[in-house]
């Protein structure tokens, strides 16, 4: 697999109930982000293996595989919830049981252990960009009875498919590690950096299941103990142990929420969901008495500074220019960190982007971690730059005809089908409806480029082809993307047979669209996130080139046309570099059946990435819109900065001994933390915030206070591209200091 894989596991001292599962999502979120596919082990709800075993406490000399079977079934019901939540959130789940994975178990015994699994089905699930969700501690024996690992299985079953797939693996419980002495009892207790698997048996069996530690040590795997959300963990298996001490326990982060309706509503909720690393401090919204059944009357304010006084986290959900911008700026200008969604201001404004108290997950994608993926393809990918007068060998690029490239250079992918629908025309005003080819875009342009000897030609007069570039491994070629989840839900709609007006009602309705949907329909939107995506993708561009069609003039006649044939009008945003030079395109585009684009329904997205690669092809999908999907960007950037806040909390020290110099090569050092780490600060030439506006957004004017979180970014290393979570390395040097 192109990404590295994760085994998270959840047991029922975090799924406690149903209500837990946002938890569970925004865990497996953070992972998704950081470029991992997550195979997510879940152990029944608290109680539920007890209550099962209790109505079978009356059969006497029972068969042992028919109670498999009824305690099984907590598992199964753990599991369905799950995938059910983060469908909700707009991240793609798939449940696989026992049998599919053919997880096998060495007796028939509810207290046995796994001796093999068939992952072909695992690997599928996670090659498709879906979350693989598996029943804990089930497996069946080699006739195919329900058995069980055992009180604390689902720690084996993470372990041992771990281990199969090559996978990191980690045990999210209720503590955030293991500790030499019960946390809850001793104040003094110290937890575990690292810890020897010998120390974890003596320690950590109540933590850990003891069968996972012996498999753990027998086959030699490391794995993390940690808790939710949390930016530490304790590394199990490391050849000495090593404890931490505390320095502090930072207090929750305080935000100032400006913005309380679909999207806004939907986070209020969530940091409510954790008081104990957030508190909301205010909420500006135009009318106060209509909120006052969603928030607390107290919190509600129509004054936006207000709102943001003296918190550490402005988060932006009022959307457009006005008067975000000034508001966004005025909290930078301050030292307080901003998370917004708002595409709009930040395309508008290309000097916000690289603040380093500035994060935007949330601006493209919903739950599709657009800009981390082209961010993390950005930097694998080599330099690249003239040659001259030489051409530099590379890969040739698909055929942007639909041909296939040449036997030894294609970069076909199976998603793809080869035969391009044709075209119809439509209202969009372009001269021909584009076609989706075996890889590439017809782009519907008279004057088509052609793909020459060495690379794309970009079809601007005089541009040269690609291959003068050299086109270095890893680099990204292109991209091409559905990334307006408002208008694939319209389109789906009329290709269901509703009229344009209807189709636009129900988005609406849905909370898919806003009362007013020009910005979606006119391909603006798009637009304003391809610019996003674009500069991420290729910062050394010096120019965009930009043409944008909508699909508020569309033909929904065309739309429905094509479904009947088989395939799917899609609104495709396309960016590809050519001799240094960007070109963006924003249109309606016929897509075969076979191709990504036409998989995904209603209000998804999909991002397609193509390097210069073997494996060229990255595909990304998920919910585009709705009050969740984005509600989860803007929660894990909020994660992000807590974990921030929390990154000096612990120093390591030699089990037994007191914390030593720096110099001794472990003592008194921090833990790495995980985190996106803030790059130099950027000096914003800003009004005076404290101007009157003319906005009924706006009300007294006030001077923006410092927030405490800007002194804890001041003392870290600074690089904003950096990803320092825990170590991407895996497994983990025991002696170096990083974290596990």
């Amino acid at each position: 697999m192109s990404r590295k894989v994760v085994v998270l596991k959840f047991g029922s001292s975090v799924l406690q109930s149903p209500a837990d599962l946002p938890k569970a999502v925004h865990e497996i979120y953070r992972w998704v982000r950081r470029q991992y596919r997550v195979l997510a082990v879940v152990s029944a709800f608290a109680g539920e293996t007890d209550r099962l075993l209790g109505t079978v406490e009356s059969y006497r000399d029972a068969n042992p595989e028919a109670i498999a079977r009824i305690v099984a079934t907590g598992e199964e019901v753990a599991t369905a919830f799950l995938a059910l939540e983060l469908d909700r959130f707009g991240i793609p789940a798939q449940v696989l049981d026992a049998s599919q994975i053919q997880l096998i178990a060495e007796t028939t015994s509810n207290d046995t252990k796994p001796v093999s699994a068939n992952i072909l089905a695992i690997e599928n699930v996670l090659q498709s960009g879906r979350v693989a969700i598996i029943p804990g501690f089930v497996a069946r024996d080699r006739l195919g009875r329900v058995a069980l690992f055992g009180r604390g299985g689902s720690d084996l079953s993470a372990l041992f498919l771990a281990r199969q797939l090559g996978a990191r693996c980690r045990l999210i419980k209720d503590v955030d590690g293991i500790y030499d002495s019960d946390p809850a009892k001793s104040p003094a207790a110290q937890r575990f950096h690292q810890i020897s698997f010998a120390d974890a048996l003596a320690l950590g069996g109540k933590i850990v299941q003891p069968k996972a530690i012996v498999f753990g040590r027998n086959a030699g795997i490391r794995f993390e103990v940690a808790a939710l959300a949390q930016n530490y963990a304790t590394t199990v298996g490391a050849p000495r142990s090593l404890l931490t001490r505390k320095n502090s326990s930072p207090t929750p982060l305080k935000i100032g929420l400006l913005g309380l309706g679909t999207v806004g509503l939907g986070v209020f909720q969530e940091l409510s969901n954790h008081p104990d690393l957030f508190e909301v401090a205010g909420i500006a919204v135009r009318r106060p008495e209509l909120h006052r059944d969603h928030a607390p009357t107290h919190l509600l304010t129509r004054d936006c500074w207000e709102a943001t006084d003296g918190v550490d986290v402005v988060v932006e959900l009022i959307g457009g220019i006005d008067p975000a911008g000034d508001l966004v700026k005025a909290a930078l200008a301050s030292g307080k960190s901003v998370v917004t969604a708002n595409k709009l201001l930040l395309a508008a404004d290309i000097s916000l982007e690289s603040h380093r108290h500035l994060r935007y997950s949330a601006a493209v994608g919903g739950a599709v971690p657009a800009l981390e993926a082209i961010s993390a393809l950005a930097a694998r990918g080599e330099s690249w730059g003239f040659e001259g007068a030489r051409l530099k060998p590379c890969r040739k690029p698909p055929n942007i005809d639909g041909a296939l490239a040449p036997a030894g250079t294609s970069l076909a992918n199976p998603h793809f089908h080869h035969t391009p629908l044709a075209a119809h025309n439509s209202k969009t005003g372009v001269p021909s409806a584009p076609a989706v080819g075996a890889m590439g875009w017809k782009t519907g342009v008279r004057s088509a480029p052609a793909v020459g000897a060495m690379g794309w030609k970009t079809g601007v007069p005089g541009a040269p082809a690609v291959g003068a570039l050299g086109w270095k491994a890893g680099h990204i070629v292109s991209f091409s993307g559905v990334l307006n989840g408002t208008c694939n839900y319209i389109l789906d709609r009329i290709a269901a047979g509703c009229s344009w007006e209807q189709a636009l009602a129900e988005a609406q309705a849905n909370g898919f669209a806003e009362q007013d949907p020009r910005a979606d329909i006119s391909g603006s939107d798009t637009v304003c996130k391809l610019r996003l995506l674009a500069r991420r993708a290729f910062p050394e561009a010096d120019a965009h080139y930009l043409s944008a069609t909508g699909i508020d003039a569309i033909d929904p006649d065309w739309v429905q046309s094509a479904a009947r044939r088989g395939g799917r009008v899609r609104l495709v945003g396309t960016a590809q570099l050519a001799a240094g030079t960007v070109h963006l395109e924003v249109k309606p585009t016929l897509v075969d059946a076979s191709h990504p684009f036409a998989q995904i329904r209603n209000e998804e997205n999909c991002l397609l990435i193509e390097t210069a690669e073997p494996d060229a092809q990255h595909i990304w999908t998920g919910r585009g819109a709705g009050r969740w999907p984005t509600t989860a960007a803007v929660m894990a950037d909020l994660f992000d900065l807590s974990r921030q806040l929390r990154a000096a909390s612990y120093e390591i020290q030699a089990r037994g001994a007191e914390p030593r110099t720096a110099s001794s090569g472990f003592g008194g050092q921090r833990e790495k933390s995980e985190f996106l780490e803030p790059s130099a600060p950027l000096s914003l030439d800003l009004p005076d915030p404290r101007r009157p506006s003319v906005s009924p957004f706006l009300s007294a004017p006030h001077t923006p206070q410092p927030s405490r979180l800007a002194g804890e970014l001041s003392r870290l290393t600074t690089d904003n591209r950096q990803l320092t979570t825990d170590s991407d390395h895996w497994p983990l040097a025991t002696d170096s200091g990083g974290a596990a």
